[in-house]
């Protein structure tokens, strides 16, 4: 699986990995707090490119566990209850959801998987069907497109983390091989009381203004366009922007912070800067949100969710 990580991922900046660790240690911060079932694996938004209408659908694809049989169509994995309840909202949000569930012809051999899908969220649930030929409305390329393979270092990803981390990755490169489209990651979803929260989280110091919005976390421009789409299909969809702060080089945690899109459309800064390094490894913009715009995310604020 890591070489496979090694071949597919371009870069593994420090932006990339600090975030990955976010999202581990994110996990088990709520399950500490009792709300470890709350929240959903990582997988996939996907919208169309090169057709009239826009089609949008979101994925969420089972971890690939090492020594584990995926042998048939018999053995994949059927989602949870909580996969249920938050494919709902993203269908009343009129995205597309599914999960998705993998086989493995034979052992150490990635070309030998395959990907199902199930459709959730809709008054039916159909049955499993293969992936990516159930999806429709995208474009199609007119030939398998070939990709370039890399020879990143991923030692310092963590062991827990690399069945997620290849069932994404391995996914999204069999749907972009057949179809142009445009896609971001979902880092989870929040199943709160009345609304679920797709989750952006990240692992930032804190910057300042001191002649303006005083400190503030920055967020990269690609990824606020993605929580204003939801917030646009919202429903009873929203989503949140998570920040475990750090400081110092150690990155010694200071605090778990959170704000809703709301907030964060309410309180940046309309003037984006320049950043560092994104997550793809270029150049990144970056909305300033003020740290007013947070609350300290702990069991009291997910209750309220």
């Amino acid at each position: 699986m890591r070489q496979f990580l090694a071949a597919s991922l371009s870069s593994l900046n420090e932006n990339k990995l600090l975030g990955l660790l976010a999202e581990i240690e994110l996990r088990q911060y709520l399950a500490s707090l009792g709300y470890g079932t709350r929240v959903s694996p990582g997988g996939w938004i996907t919208r169309s490119t090169r057709s009239a209408v826009q089609y949008n659908f979101v994925c969420f694809p089972q971890p690939v566990v090492p020594d584990v049989d995926y042998g048939g169509t018999t053995d994949l994995i059927e989602p949870s209850a909580g996969m249920h309840a938050v494919s709902a909202e993203f269908h009343r949000a009129g995205i597309q959801a599914f999960a998705c569930s993998a086989t493995v012809g034979h052992d150490d051999d990635t070309t030998s998987i395959q990907w199902y899908a199930k459709q959730l969220g809709g008054p039916t649930v159909g049955g499993w069907a293969l992936f990516p030929d159930c999806i429709q409305g995208f474009t199609a390329r007119t030939r398998t497109l070939g990709l370039r393979t890399y020879t990143t270092d991923t030692t310092r990803i963590p062991a827990m983390a690399v069945p997620e981390e290849f069932a994404k990755e391995h996914i999204r490169i069999v749907f972009q091989r057949r179809f142009f489209r445009e896609l971001s990651d979902v880092d989870g979803v929040f199943f709160g009381t009345r609304v679920a929260y797709p989750l952006e989280v990240k692992a930032k110091a804190r910057a300042a203004d001191p002649g303006g919005i005083g400190d503030y976390f920055g967020l990269d421009v690609g990824p606020f366009v993605k929580l204003a789409f939801y917030a646009a299909n919202r429903g009873t969809l929203s989503s949140i922007f998570v920040v475990k702060e750090v400081s110092g080089p150690a990155r010694t945690l200071v605090n778990w912070w959170y704000a809703t899109f709301e907030s964060i459309a309410k309180s940046a800064s309309w003037v984006p800067m320049a950043g560092g390094r994104s997550m793809s490894g270029g150049a990144s913009s970056v909305v300033r949100i003020p740290l007013t715009a947070f609350s300290t995310l702990d069991a009291t604020a997910l209750a309220a969710l």
